[in-house]
């Protein structure tokens, strides 16, 4: 994942390129990196699998622009963002879609001014989240895989649904589990300073679905019980 370091000062970049462009009157850069771990669920019991699979990582970074421009008939605000790349060149591409959508809003007054006084909470994320390792990933995949037997197990309306115990027994559970994780640096044309910050974007999420498999193979009936 992109440090907090590299967005701060591609947004720094960006800002200093829009606003020395024609015709632009406010602005504001938001440079982010997201990351998320993620591993997948597919647990049997009458079928050989491996309950916890597929732990894995993804990253998407990139720049957003938001821009006030003088026109003719008034002022037009307009959104521009450049997917993974946080050079001068993704800056210019953003800001040219920003200025191909820009648009006359009668209600804008202006973009967000810099704060008067500094922010009071900083350090909010948990490290732990942000550092979590690939042991713990799938520790984390089979607490849940283990939290949602037991919650099937229990489900009335599932029971009643799979017709008897044995039958439920043989349903599987699919689902995954991911640890989403984020930094970002933006800055507003004007601001005194930059702001900044890193953490994780949320708590993890899972879903699961229980399936009955077909005889002729093990593709999956779901049965609306996510």
């Amino acid at each position: 994942m992109r440090t907090v370091g590299e967005l701060a000062k591609a947004a720094e970049e960006a800002l200093a390129l829009v606003a020395r462009q024609p015709a632009v009157v406010e602005a504001e850069v938001f440079a982010a990196s997201n990351s998320a771990l993620l591993t997948r669920l597919n647990y049997t019991s009458h079928i050989p699998c491996n309950g916890v699979e597929e732990p894995k990582s993804s990253e998407a970074y990139g720049l957003g622009i938001q821009v006030v421009f003088d026109a003719p008939d008034g002022r037009r605000i307009g959104f521009g963002s450049e997917p993974s790349d946080l050079t001068a060149a993704g800056a210019e591409r953003a800001l040219a879609k920003a200025r191909k959508a820009a648009v006359a809003d009668p209600e804008f007054v202006s973009l967000p001014a810099a704060a008067t006084v500094p922010r009071s909470l900083t350090n909010y994320h948990d490290p732990r989240l942000m550092d979590l390792d690939d042991a713990s990933l799938v520790e984390a995949g089979w607490k849940i895989t283990g939290g949602a037997l037991r919650t099937f197990t229990a489900s009335s309306r599932l029971a009643d649904l799979a017709g008897d115990d044995e039958a439920l027994r043989r349903l599987g559970l699919i689902g995954e589990v991911v640890e989403p994780g984020a930094g970002g640096g933006a800055r507003a044309l004007g601001a005194p300073r930059l702001h900044h910050g890193g953490g994780e974007r949320g708590p993890s999420a899972a879903s699961a679905c229980r399936r009955a498999p077909t005889r002729s193979s093990s593709a999956a009936s779901p049965w609306p019980t996510c």
